[in-house]
């Protein structure tokens, strides 16, 4: 797991490489990318990459709900890429990435503001 910053015409992207466990150890790794995104404004993103997540603990949803609600009061876009089927389902049936019917890339979902 780790955080790095992408800088782009269109502002500053900060990834989110997460492991195949998705729990309450993000936390660190959450907070540094929104310390991140608040130093760039509303020109940063934050993109979490789900390439290797294969599980979900109910902790793992708590810091998603925090980073959500933290992003969404500072304007800031972010969006889950690399999502398995299980993993999409699992997080829309949280309720996590807004209308279901709104999630076009099968595997992204994107965060509305809480």
């Amino acid at each position: 797991m780790d955080v790095s910053t992408i800088t782009t015409p269109a502002g500053k992207v900060i990834a989110i490489r997460l492991d195949e466990s998705l729990d309450v150890r993000v936390h660190r790794l959450f907070v540094k990318a929104c310390e991140l995104a608040a130093a760039d404004g509303s020109r940063a993103s934050i993109e979490v990459n789900c390439a290797e997540t294969r599980t979900v603990r109910d902790s793992g949803l708590a810091m998603l709900m925090m980073l959500r609600e933290t992003t969404g009061r500072r304007g800031v876009s972010m969006q889950l890429v690399n999502c398995s089927p299980q993993l999409k389902s699992q997080l829309l049936a949280a309720r996590l990435g807004g209308d279901i019917s709104r999630q076009t890339n099968p595997g992204v979902v994107h965060f509305h503001s809480a």
